[in-house]
């Protein structure tokens, strides 16, 4: 990488980490009308399940306490009777909080993998999350191959994970976690029937 290159990427890191403090400190949740035009589409979003099936949007960090509420409440019941039966498809969008470049290097592990895998992967990144420095690797030991590691240090990887908070930040969506529905978007963990009781609506 040149120098210009990597003062470029220097200053979009610490870009996203000034207005990512304000991603898991702001209260919740707040529910608005989703736009007509539904949920934008981006290269670098992460798809669980069935392409075809109604989609949800998923806006999550690995250091987020309320992220960690919602997955330990809701992750296991969505994907066993929701994504896994194909009536469901997840589009995962990770943010990773500010002044954690172990979650940087775990995201682009995820935009890397095999998507076939990329359940389990994030599963995996999630408990084990900040167990110690080398926490993406060690929870993804299963996973690594010369090729992957070759994936991650590409420039364009970089930039695609701090494209996904800037992108999203675009899109009106200031904090995690935030869900958006075909109707609506929550910014804010609702609890667990509050967020069943949307999903329910949008598969039946």
């Amino acid at each position: 990488m040149s120098k210009t290159a990597a003062w470029i990427l220097a200053a979009l890191l610490i870009f996203a980490a000034g207005f990512g403090t304000a991603w898991w400190l702001k209260p919740g949740p707040k529910v608005y009308l989703a736009p007509p035009e539904g949920m934008p589409q981006y290269a670098h979003d992460l798809i669980i399940g069935n392409p075809k099936a109604p989609k949800l949007g998923l806006y999550l960090s690995y250091q987020c306490p309320y992220c960690e509420e919602f997955y330990e409440a809701c992750w296991e019941e969505l994907r066993r009777d929701y994504v896994e039966p194909q009536k469901l498809c997840l589009v995962l969008r990770l943010i990773p909080g500010p002044g954690h470049p172990n979650e940087l290097r775990a995201v682009r592990y995820l935009q890397c993998i095999s998507p076939e895998f990329l359940p389990e992967a994030h599963e995996a990144l999630q408990e084990w999350k900040g167990r110690d420095s080398l926490w993406p690797e060690k929870a993804l030991t299963n996973y690594q191959s010369p090729e992957l590691k070759a994936c991650i240090a590409k420039d364009a990887v970089r930039r695609s994970v701090l494209a996904a908070q800037i992108q999203s930040e675009e899109d009106g969506i200031h904090l995690t976690p935030s869900f958006w529905f075909p109707t609506k978007v929550v910014m804010g963990y609702e609890g667990k029937k509050a967020f069943f009781d949307r999903v329910k609506e949008m598969v039946e």
